[in-house]
């Protein structure tokens, strides 16, 4: 109920924030929409089919000695609360879309609405994408996979079996970044950009160690989240700023070679 209870007053503290000057910063183009919301379906589609061939870790060839020093205490952390408030936590990711819907309203234009759910949604999409492949093509069980005395289901279920990197810790920071980012861009010179960047970051924070007492990730893993998400967080959006001189990528095939390119 306390987790519960602080994302509402986050999502009510947030409605009032967001001022009727807010700008149009951002829009969607189609030669720049097209090839992302594509890259973003097959990437996913492929990643998932990947990602549901993993197997089981075999318990008896693990050896906590051959992890990492920093990394071995990790092992005998479990707390199936704390996964549970990091799913809570994730809620987090409807930020962008209260924003949004904040703006659209006030400004009474649904293209605010319509152009964050499609930047979101690609940054989103293409961060999964690449976390779901990356986990597919690794051997690094999860730390709770080392516990014996976590349950033996727990341990030795296929997803179980790659932990690099954390998915939840890349969608927390990318909604962070992302919401963060976009809100300053849209409220130039505003007083609650640095609020809104504290907090959300700070709760993209409680999401990570939130997985490490879980047992659910290595530190290398929550790192590696954080700068992933925080990457797309960041690149979506400023590739869709408005400027007169628009982004443009393309994609060229010859018999010989393969280009591609990109320009803002």
């Amino acid at each position: 109920m306390y987790y519960k209870s602080l994302i509402i007053s986050y999502f009510i503290a947030f409605y009032f924030i967001s001022p009727p000057e807010a700008s149009q910063a951002f829009t969607s183009k189609a030669k720049l929409d097209i090839p992302l919301v594509s890259t973003a379906f097959i990437g996913c589609i492929y990643s998932q089919i990947q990602f549901n061939q993993l197997s089981p870790t075999h318990l008896t060839q693990l050896e906590k000695e051959n992890l990492p020093l920093h990394e071995r205490w990790i092992t005998e952390l479990y707390s199936e609360n704390a996964d549970l408030a990091s799913d809570i936590f994730t809620l987090g990711l409807l930020t962008p879309f209260f924003f949004s819907w904040q703006e659209s309203r006030v400004q009474k234009r649904s293209s605010v609405l319509i152009t964050d759910l499609l930047m979101f949604s690609e940054a989103l999409a293409l961060s999964s994408a690449l976390n779901l492949f990356v986990r597919s093509v690794g051997d690094n069980p999860r730390p709770l996979v080392y516990n014996e005395k976590v349950p033996e289901k727990s341990r030795k279920a296929a997803e179980a079996s790659s932990s690099f990197y954390s998915g939840h810790v890349s969608g927390a920071f990318l909604t962070a970044v992302y919401t963060s980012y976009v809100f300053q861009k849209r409220n130039p010179g505003s007083k609650w950009s640095r609020w809104v960047w504290s907090t959300s970051l700070l709760m993209s924070t409680t999401v990570a160690a939130l997985r490490v007492a879980a047992g659910k990730h290595f530190l290398a893993d929550i790192a590696a989240g954080a700068l992933s998400g925080s990457a797309f967080g960041f690149f979506i959006p400023w590739i869709h700023l408005h400027n007169p001189a628009s982004s443009r990528i393309s994609l060229a095939a010859t018999p010989r070679n393969t280009t591609f390119s990109i320009s803002f």
